[in-house]
């Protein structure tokens, strides 16, 4: 076992080896013309979840005057697919014809990320901050994160060598989930962690070191990066959208063929996919002497209310974690059960089993680490001040979202 953990340990940092050396040197521009009046903020992945909510919120803040928002190739065409994508979570689709946006295909591992060489000039003068998300994924391994990872050390050397006045900006949106093995004496800081406390899971390695990519560049170059670990995020109130193969949607719809639902007396820290883009809006300017903050919801809910609207709701009985994984593990093996027909729930027993283990020690609800968010607070009004309480309504949302995109089959939709 030891010698497994070494091995994983030396892959892993091997890889962060590769990605940290030979920062470019700082290119400034001192007879730069660019006028300080608005942010211009350059978002990879604006077609996902995270990314729609954060385009919506950009566009909409009276303080960004540009968002360029850089997409892959794909059938479609690129204002469709936007558009698409922002209908499906219940938002506006006609936000795309906003004269703020500029959408653009492009890959950010590609030199001049693949685009034109007058659009790259432009951008390269008119860029403030670089916002990089990518899609929540807890099967993979780290191998399959290897361009996302190397796109985030191509978004590093673009920040160093785009000829602006202003000091370069780089926004990464990290996970709690890298610390989720973390000891739990305590709240963890806005801060670095160790490898040895991130779970053996390709989604929290790649994202641990896309972190240290990071961290590396801020101690070697003049990048001013601030990474983001963000708690849970959830459907909210518009719609209750929330992606079906993430892993909270994949145990309710294993529970809705178990016929029992998880329990658990602690509290969570999610907060919902409206809100989360606003604090993350606001930390673009913001700096953490740690290059670090956390995005996590100090007005808690309680899992027994999730508990209470999934059970009234699909008629399941509530067990303790422990025996409900007990419960899904044997379905999973068992042939003829409907749990066996879900391949995903099945992928996910290795992370679950691993969210069961840190549950016995673990201060938030299933296996979460609890986090500081000194920081955050200081560089958020919404998350100081705002209203970001996840009612029973919309628990009652995220059901009706996820039985309109193919879970929670064989409920009688009166229910919902």
């Amino acid at each position: 076992m030891a010698e497994q953990l070494l091995a994983r340990q030396e892959r892993v940092s091997h890889v962060v080896r590769e990605y940290t050396r030979d920062f470019p040197t700082r290119v400034r521009s001192p007879t730069s013309t660019r006028v300080q009046d608005g942010d211009v903020v350059l978002v990879t992945g604006s077609t996902g979840s995270l990314g729609c909510y954060l385009l919506t919120t950009l566009l909409l803040s009276p303080n960004v005057r540009r968002v360029y928002a850089l997409n892959r190739q794909s059938r479609h065409g690129l204002k469709d697919r936007q558009r698409n994508a922002l209908i499906e979570r219940g938002l506006d689709g006609d936000i795309v014809d906003s004269n703020k946006l500029v959408l653009l295909i492009g890959d950010i591992a590609e030199p001049m990320m693949g685009l034109p060489l007058d659009v790259y000039t432009e951008m390269c003068a008119d860029l403030l901050t670089r916002l990089l998300a990518w899609p929540v994924d807890f099967v993979s391994p780290l191998s399959a994160y290897k361009d996302t990872v190397y796109g985030v050390r191509c978004l590093v050397d673009f920040a160093l060598t785009a000829p602006t006045l202003g000091v370069p900006r780089l926004l990464f949106t990290s996970s709690v989930v890298v610390l989720m093995n973390a000891p739990y004496d305590g709240v963890f800081p806005e801060a670095p962690v160790d490898l040895q406390y991130v779970i053996p899971n390709g989604y929290s390695e790649a994202k641990w070191v896309a972190e240290q990519v990071l961290y590396a560049a801020a101690a070697q170059t003049d990048l001013d990066p601030l990474v983001v670990r963000i708690c849970q995020l959830c459907g909210g109130r518009s719609s209750g959208a929330w992606p079906t193969n993430e892993w909270v949607p994949v145990m309710v719809d294993s529970s809705n063929a178990l016929g029992y639902f998880p329990g658990d007396e602690k509290f969570v820290d999610w907060m919902t996919f409206e809100t989360g883009p606003q604090v993350l809006a606001e930390m673009l300017r913001a700096s953490s002497p740690t290059h670090t903050m956390h995005l996590s919801n100090p007005r808690r809910l309680a899992w027994e209310t999730v508990a209470r609207v999934m059970s009234s709701t699909l008629h399941l009985r509530i067990d303790p974690f422990s025996d409900w994984l007990n419960r899904l593990e044997m379905s999973v093996k068992a042939v003829d059960h409907p749990v066996k027909k879900s391949a995903r729930a099945s992928k996910l027993m290795p992370f679950l089993r691993a969210l069961e283990s840190m549950n016995k020690q673990s201060r938030l609800a299933m296996g979460h680490q609890e986090v500081s968010i000194e920081f955050a607070l200081l560089a958020s009004p919404t998350l100081s001040h705002g209203s970001i309480h996840i009612s029973e309504e919309i628990i009652s949302q995220w059901l009706v979202y996820w039985k309109s995109n193919g879970l929670l089959q064989g409920i009688r939709p009166a229910r919902l």
